[in-house]
């Protein structure tokens, strides 16, 4: 399996790519912030019996795809700006 080594700058702004080359062509993604790196790997879950997912993670999952889809989120509009978003709720 081919791999593939990103900073997390260069993941940051091309995280949509990224994911679609973990997902779409099967390669390991490595995020390097650093001296540490993390790994961002396809998982096919129905092919793999294997990896174990904990379920009330994927409750939340789940839940949080559901909230996202009714408009049940809040919208950073300036990441730098936290607090001001926040407090706008």
């Amino acid at each position: 399996m081919v791999s593939v080594i990103a900073t997390s700058r260069e993941f940051r702004e091309k995280q949509r790519e990224y994911l679609d080359i973990a997902f779409e062509k099967k390669r390991r993604v490595f995020i390097r912030r650093g001296k540490n790196m993390f790994l961002i790997s396809p998982i096919d879950t129905e092919a793999d019996t294997s990896i174990e997912l904990n379920p009330e993670i994927v409750k939340k999952v789940e839940q949080a795809e559901i909230d996202y889809k009714s408009g049940n989120f809040i919208r950073l509009d300036n990441p730098n700006d936290l607090w001001n978003s926040l407090n706008k709720m």
